[in-house]
């Protein structure tokens, strides 16, 4: 399943055309790529550098899908972000970090409409909740090694009993899973340290 951040707004004062204009200008500032627009509801781009290797990172290859909708006051917004396939696992890994990152790119859009540091209360954005993701990197490094050892003696018995083939790579397969594993738990470990230390919840 395709990893999405999403993202909503409620512009005030304006009408789903107007906001769909200035998606449309904000884009083509960005040097976005539009791949299908279907004014003045949805809006669908490819925005970031190809080139870029961490997928986390603001400026990374994204999909954002903008869809409008008529709101009281003005236009609710929301934005979906779909990093492609090769950068999944990278933004998995630091998901925390990367819908901070991407929420910057968007606050480019909303300075535009007067609304920069202002979320309507009614379409409030949730912060990241930073002590559930440290609990949860915790649990990855802890569960990671034990996963690994399981699995590896789970292949050593079946060898054992000719249900498996002797020797080859089957035998380093869960180590490499756990180390993968345990990677993914110190980033998002490290990046939830660093959201606490500033501010965060």
């Amino acid at each position: 399943m395709a990893i999405q951040i999403q993202y909503e707004r409620l512009i005030q004062g304006l009408a789903p055309p107007q906001v769909f204009g200035a998606v449309q200008q904000w884009l083509q500032a960005e040097g976005a790529n539009v791949k299908a627009a279907y004014p003045p509801h949805r809006i669908e781009a490819t925005h970031g550098k190809t080139m870029q290797m961490f997928g986390w990172r603001e400026d990374a290859k994204k999909t954002l899908i903008f869809e409008l909708a008529p709101a009281a006051n003005g236009t609710a917004v929301r934005v979906t972000a779909i990093p492609p396939a090769m950068n999944a696992a990278d933004v998995q890994m630091r998901l925390e970090v990367t819908r901070e990152n991407w929420a910057r790119v968007l606050e480019r859009l909303w300075v535009r409409f007067g609304q920069a540091d202002v979320t309507h209360p009614a379409v409030r954005q949730p912060q990241t909740d930073w002590n559930r993701a440290l609990r949860e990197s915790k649990r990855m490094m802890l569960i990671s090694p034990l996963a690994g050892f399981a699995g590896l003696l789970g292949i050593l018995a079946m060898s054992a009993i000719a249900l498996a083939p002797r020797g080859g790579f089957l035998y380093i397969i869960p180590p490499m899973i756990a180390v993968m594993a345990f990677s993914m738990g110190y980033w998002r470990w490290r990046d939830a340290k660093r959201g606490m230390a500033r501010g965060g919840r």
